[in-house]
């Protein structure tokens, strides 16, 4: 009897560990791409960016003038990005260069963290046995390849308007995870996504990718409906979601016109 225990407890102390290591895992994921993320200010945006956002801090407003370059102050201008730069300046009151610094590695670190979600919660769906396999495959995918890339891209990413696009995009990715066979997932994809089309015109320029990925899905959501008859096929794809993902659509590219620039 005491055998038997002693096996039925350390099968659920196993079972407690291998619930627990995606989150041991993504917890590493976050703090190594947060380390390798803390960076010097040496990028001449960013100086541009912190003097955007310390002039929007000044007037409470977004700039519509030349501030910046003397031959052309007073004129008209626009700055796109100007949210990011007010991040940046509102770090450096808070604690000078070092927070700064600090704000653009808790964003990407944020970013591979979520990317690694989405990782593996594709393998857990989509792979037999994936549970098992997300072990080694985040390690091995994120960890090894993508370290080794991101210190050639780090000089122009961190700290950087365009970090936004990515958080965005692995959001996104990780919310498309399953979508086709959980309306519900679907349901949320589809309106979260247009809203971080709509944070981009805010934060960068590169809202165009949101409606790009939408517009990926929707193929893919069309190719299974055809190869589904026994789901009704594409006509009932067409009665039931094709609504859904045209009004996501457009909102996607409508939304980030309502911003401070507007259309521009």
């Amino acid at each position: 009897m005491r055998a038997v225990l002693r096996h039925l407890l350390s099968a659920r102390h196993m079972n407690f560990k291998v619930s627990q290591w995606p989150g041991y895992c993504l917890a590493f994921v976050f703090v190594f791409f947060f380390a390798l993320s803390l960076r010097q200010l040496i990028d001449e945006d960013v100086w541009f960016q912190l003097l955007a956002g310390q002039e929007t801090m000044r007037t409470l407003a977004v700039p519509r003038m030349e501030f910046y370059i003397y031959s052309a102050l007073g004129e008209p201008s626009l700055f796109v990005g100007w949210l990011w730069g007010l991040w940046l300046y509102l770090a450096w009151l808070a604690g000078g260069y070092t927070a700064v610094s600090v704000f653009g590695a808790l964003v990407w670190g944020a970013i591979f963290a979520i990317g690694a979600k989405a990782i593996v919660t594709l393998i857990e769906r989509d792979v037999p046995g994936g549970e098992v396999y997300s072990r080694k495959a985040v390690l091995v995918a994120i960890l090894v390849a993508t370290s080794v890339s991101f210190q050639y891209l780090v000089g122009r990413a961190v700290l950087r308007a365009e970090a936004t696009m990515y958080l965005a995009w692995v959001v996104a990715v990780y919310l498309s995870a399953g979508i086709a066979k959980d309306e519900q997932r679907r349901r949320r994809f589809l309106f979260v996504v247009p809203l971080l089309s709509w944070s981009l015109g805010w934060l960068h320029t590169t809202s165009i990718f949101m409606v790009l990925l939408l517009v990926g899905h929707l193929l893919q959501a069309g190719v299974d409906a055809m190869g589904s008859p026994q789901a009704g096929g594409f006509k009932q794809f067409a009665r039931t979601d094709l609504r859904a993902w045209l009004l996501a659509i457009i909102a996607a590219v409508a939304l980030p016109c309502l911003n401070p620039n507007g259309v521009e």
